[in-house]
């Protein structure tokens, strides 16, 4: 498995772009390291899933490819990822994340407090956030990570 490391949750706020409150203090990260703090200057995807989510759990396989491709190009123009698991239970995600070994950082948002203030509800679902806390879309249900017209929104918001 990649490098674990602990993020600290004002860190975390400052990716995300929008104010999370104290009750992330217990936000961590669970695989790879641990992202650069100039994110926050950049457009923020926050991708909230869950290991008791078939769709989600389905979806990370494109995510993953997403990640080690297309994803390089759009994090040298300033697009951060930031996935979050919504496991209620610390040891499930440890489990599916020494089985899958996923090469993006994963935090643990056990009681869901970022996806409340995102106003999401369902899973999977990813946010697209830009550098001033705006959020730019809501997506809900599996993305098609590999498809050009997918990879091509994010070139659009990274334009704006």
């Amino acid at each position: 498995m990649g490098r674990r490391a602990r993020c600290s949750a004002r860190w975390l706020a400052l990716v995300l772009g929008v104010v999370l409150a104290a009750s992330l203090a217990g936000a961590a990260s669970r695989s790879g390291p641990e992202p650069a703090l100039e994110a926050a200057d950049g457009v923020v995807v926050v991708h909230l899933w869950a290991t008791w989510c078939a769709p989600c759990t389905e979806e990370l396989a494109a995510l993953a490819d997403f990640y080690r491709g297309p994803y390089r190009g759009l994090a040298e123009r300033g697009l951060r990822l930031v996935t979050v698991s919504q496991d209620v239970r610390e040891v499930d995600l440890e489990r599916y994340l020494a089985q899958h070994d996923p090469p993006f950082p994963v935090f643990l948002d056990s009681l869901g407090e970022i996806s409340d203030r995102l106003a999401l509800r369902g899973l999977p679902a990813t946010v697209v956030i830009d550098e001033r806390g705006a959020v730019l879309a809501r997506m809900l249900g599996p993305q098609e990570w590999d498809s050009p017209t997918f990879h091509a929104r994010f070139q659009g918001f990274l334009s704006r």
